[in-house]
């Protein structure tokens, strides 16, 4: 983006703050009567709106709804509420998941004393940021205020099935259709919750409304083709998912149920196709791959198949289930192929079967022990288990057979029932030290950590310092590794640096600030509660471990003398100066 552009963004914001802080009436002038003089500052503004303006009209944008959004902020910014609003909702009729387009939405109604509307876009702003519990409280006020209108009810229900909560959604859909029969919005979301609850002829009945009224619902529309192709009613599916297409040829999803709709009606070249459609338009997307392995299976093409299907499996868990089954007919009838076994482990890899992963694993690498790939994984599913010894040996076998490695991402679900006290393995701050893909040097480090090769873990987490200097998570891991080895003011140097990577996390901070005070004050008790206590706190494997530790008498502080006593003193300066060295760049 221009820098004009970027300036003018952080021009409109600072004024968003200034009338936010100011109350500015609603009764500003709008945008076909503004007041003279103008001062520099509303120039620019105006200036702005021009530039944006121009982006709309021209329609050589990449992105009209960002020009939409950011001349709706230049608006509010004039006071111009109406047009701001225009702006702002049309930004969010071309990109619906555009939570700064609420944000500056509600604060168009708050300065039009519109409180209701003022707490809807809120809430949908706060959806669309993750923050369900904010979100529901934003509705929940926005019907106390006005109990009567749908859209509190509507905007409460996403909340709830967003909890899992799912007849509580259903009841607030209930009463928004009852208090406007005619609403779209409400028949619309009633109608996708019930079909995803295996309702479908409830469903139809919304949906059919929706279509009655509005013909060019397009979502409706899908909605009403997938609903076809799952009673199996394939031509009347492919009518519904052909018009969609015709109006939205980047409709992923509808690419996605037509490939399905191809397949059951047996036209593989129509199903690749569109499989390749999607992967062009959403090229992490596992299903053009299976979709590809369903026709190669089918065509007899095993080797092909297996490539594709474990292309699929191993970006998502999803497809397991369905690929274990295909995977278990090629090795009953080709129990030669090893790539059929391999395939198989990480097939139980992201099913959680950790065991069964490792004995296909065995067949792989016994007949040929040099597979870095199935080292590699296999590893990976060692150190899932636990077994971090043998993680490592694969890990190093891996490294002096390879280089590259294919990712396997491994379910939160999983995730979570193998750690139960790490907490949330999508927070940053959670992961760190946990085993990471596809990063074999990361897992390798981690690996050395908890088998307690403290200067190993250190040396080898280097290498991924070195590799990407913007990954935070990486700086403070090092930073604890080395102050655990006694170098503190590296350690600070790196505490420092995650933090300035990652200003929102807090612990970094912290953990900089403790280390400074340690450093002055260099007392082995307080140095070894917090370093300790800090890894058990952000690393829930290390919990564990510390655990452990505890039940035997002064074992942590026999740990980390015998540490200490390792490390020669002579070589602390010199290390300690080679890596301050190395973070800034000297």
């Amino acid at each position: 983006m221009m820098t004009y552009e970027i300036f003018m963004r952080q021009l409109i914001w600072i004024s968003l703050v200034t009338l936010m802080i100011q109350g500015c009436s609603s009764s500003s002038q709008s945008h076909t009567t503004r007041r003279a003089p103008l001062s520099p500052y509303q120039r620019q503004l105006q200036e702005a709106d021009a530039h944006f303006t121009k982006q709309i009209e021209a329609g050589s944008s990449s992105n009209v709804s960002a020009a939409y959004l950011e001349r709706g902020k230049t608006r509010l910014a004039l006071a111009e509420y109406e047009e701001a609003i225009a702006d702002l909702k049309t930004a969010i009729q071309l990109a619906p998941e555009n939570a700064e387009a609420y944000a500056a939405l509600s604060v168009c109604y708050h300065m039009q004393g519109k409180p209701y509307d003022e707490l809807v876009a809120r809430g949908w702003s706060e959806y669309y940021q993750g923050q369900i519990q904010a979100m529901q409280a934003s509705f929940n006020a926005a019907i106390n205020v006005e109990s009567r209108r749908p859209e509190g009810w509507i905007g409460r229900s996403k909340s709830y099935v967003a909890l899992g909560k799912i007849d509580a959604g259903l009841k607030d859909l209930d009463m928004a259709v009852r208090l406007e029969p005619q609403s779209l919005d409400a028949r619309f979301q009633r109608g996708q919750l019930l079909s995803s609850q295996g309702k479908p002829d409830l469903a139809l009945i919304d949906v059919d409304q929706v279509l009655a009224k509005k013909a060019d619902h397009y979502e409706a529309r899908f909605l009403r083709g997938a609903i076809y192709e799952d009673q199996e009613r394939h031509d009347h599916a492919l009518i519904e998912l052909n018009l969609v297409l015709r109006e939205m040829p980047k409709h992923v999803k509808a690419y996605m149920k037509r490939s399905q709709v191809y397949l059951m009606k047996g036209q593989s070249d129509l199903a690749i196709e569109d499989a390749k459609r999607i992967a062009l338009l959403d090229p992490g997307n596992p299903y053009a791959s299976i979709i590809r392995g369903i026709v190669s299976f089918k065509q007899g093409q095993l080797d092909e198949a297996i490539q594709h299907f474990d292309s699929g499996v191993r970006t998502s868990v999803e497809y397991s289930a369905n690929a274990l089954m295909v995977y278990d007919q090629i090795i009953r009838d080709h129990p030669e192929l090893g790539a059929a076994h391999h395939a198989r482990a990480i097939a139980y890899y992201q099913s959680g079967r950790f065991l069964d992963a490792i004995r296909e694993f065995d067949v792989v690498l016994t007949a040929s022990a040099n597979d870095s790939q199935a080292q590699y994984d296999r590893g990976m599913t060692y150190a899932r288990l636990g077994k971090y010894g043998d993680a490592i040996k694969d890990f190093e076998d891996a490294l002096v057979n390879g280089h590259t490695f294919k990712t396997t991402v491994l379910s939160g679900e999983q995730l979570n029932r193998i750690s139960p006290t790490s907490g949330s393995w999508e927070s940053p701050a959670a992961r760190i030290g946990g085993m990471r893909n596809p990063d074999i040097h990361w897992n390798l480090a981690w690996a050395y950590y908890s088998t307690g090769q403290y200067g190993r873990s250190a040396e080898v987490l280097g290498k991924v310092t070195q590799a990407n200097r913007n990954d935070h998570e990486a700086f403070f891991f090092y930073a604890l590794l080395n102050a655990k080895l006694g170098y503190l003011k590296a350690a600070i140097n790196f505490a420092t640096y995650a933090s300035q990577l990652a200003p929102t996390i807090e612990i970094y901070k912290t953990t900089a600030t403790e280390l400074v005070k340690l450093e002055k004050a260099r007392d082995r008790a307080q140095f070894e509660s917090l370093i300790l206590g800090g890894l058990a706190v952000i690393v829930g494997s290390a919990v564990v471990d510390e655990e452990r530790c505890d039940k035997t008498p002064g074992c942590r502080q026999k740990r980390l003398q015998e540490t200490l006593d390792d490390m020669e003193r002579q070589r602390r300066k010199a290390i300690d100066d080679f890596m301050t060295r190395q973070l800034l760049g000297r």
